[in-house]
């Protein structure tokens, strides 16, 4: 397919959305210059790939408006497109962000009449059992595999295959494409976040991030970006992961002792940074919304009724849409450019009326 003139491509991978319902009949497609930038081509390209669905009968060009799809001459499918999502965990024990955008792409699929398979992968004899299957879909989506994880074999026919997509940027995925959120840039964004509310003094507590490496681009981006604004940032790493014991109470005391002014705690994700605020407030009790928190996944679950804490929430729809649209370019022959495909996370600010008009214009 690599052989084929761009305008070629472009016209097949156009055809393609057609045949999958993106582009319904009788609707304009989108202007050249969208078309042009979806595809990473130019507009001169783009002009040449209408011609030749124009001459085909798959779309009616119209003087002064934007060509108009015509299913009647696209040729069908022959076989119903089937998509692979594989897990180190089961269904009902799966990481609760990966979860949403299985349920999320899903319902793309099903909008095209597509399958997405959940595989959970438990033990060796499963793997043994994915790799057997593999070649029988048209693209394959990973949830956090490591390649450190699975056997030999399966890591080498998942490296050799270019529709492998990783939803998370782990460090170690045999994967040919990662889509996922910006961590860095989520600790980034927490950092500005605070520093441009005026918080007297941050503490970055931290647990062990070498294990995963979101956790750790989060932390880096919130102390590069407090390092980068002179700001400081106070590193509060407790021997004792338990929040809820005496000694971490008493940790939290002797920090209280040696900053006076801290009022704000952040963590690589929301739960235990919110746990940790709670803490505070028991061992070192202040008026209401003195102290505060900040953290990373945005479950609803986690943030209800919770005034008190910013979020860095995973845009959940625009990596499922951007992984939907690269499986189906698999299907087309296309294969993304670019390895890594980091999206902005979505910021959600606290909620308490007294700063809702600063939160507004921030």
């Amino acid at each position: 397919m690599g052989s084929l003139p761009k305008y070629e491509e472009l016209a097949r991978r156009i055809t393609g959305d057609i045949q999958n319902g993106i582009y319904p009949d009788g609707t304009p497609l989108p202007s050249e210059a969208e078309l042009a930038a979806q595809a990473g081509v130019s507009r001169v390209t783009v002009r040449q790939a209408l011609v030749q669905l124009s001459r085909l009968g798959i779309i009616v060009k119209q003087q002064g408006r934007r060509s108009v799809v015509n299913v009647a001459a696209v040729p069908e499918r022959t076989r119903t497109l089937r998509f692979a999502w594989i897990s180190r965990d089961p269904f009902a024990g799966a990481t609760p962000v990966y979860l949403e955008i299985f349920n999320t792409l899903q319902r793309m699929m099903m909008r095209i009449n597509a399958n997405l398979v959940f595989m959970p992968m438990i033990d060796p004899r499963e793997e043994d059992w994915v790799l057997s299957v593999l070649d029988s879909f048209d693209g394959i989506l990973l949830a956090g595999v490591r390649s450190a994880t699975i056997i030999p074999a399966l890591d080498r026919r998942l490296r050799a295959m270019p529709n492998v997509i990783e939803i998370d940027d782990i460090g170690d995925s045999p994967a040919a494409c990662t889509i996922c959120t910006d961590n860095y840039l989520a600790g980034c964004m927490a950092a500005d976040y605070l520093i441009d509310r005026n918080r007297n003094v941050i503490a970055c507590v931290s647990g062990n991030c070498t294990v995963y490496r979101g956790f750790h681009d989060r932390t880096r981006g919130i102390i590069d970006r407090f390092a980068e604004r002179k700001k400081p940032l106070v590193l509060f790493n407790s021997e004792d992961e338990n929040i809820a014991t005496e000694a971490y109470g008493a940790a939290l005391l002797k920090l209280l002792e040696e900053q006076p002014q801290l009022d704000t705690v952040w963590h690589v994700v929301d739960f235990t940074a919110i746990q940790v605020r709670r803490r505070l407030e028991e061992v070192a009790p202040r008026e209401p919304g003195f102290y505060r928190s900040a953290g990373v996944d945005g479950m609803a679950s986690v943030l209800k009724d919770e005034k008190f804490h910013v979020s860095l929430r995973h845009p959940v729809e625009e990596i499922a849409d951007r992984v939907f649209r690269t499986m189906l370019d698999f299907t087309a022959g296309k294969f993304p450019a670019q390895p890594v495909q980091l999206i902005e996370p979505l910021l959600l600010p606290w909620s308490f009326a007294s700063e809702d008009s600063v939160v507004n214009a921030g």
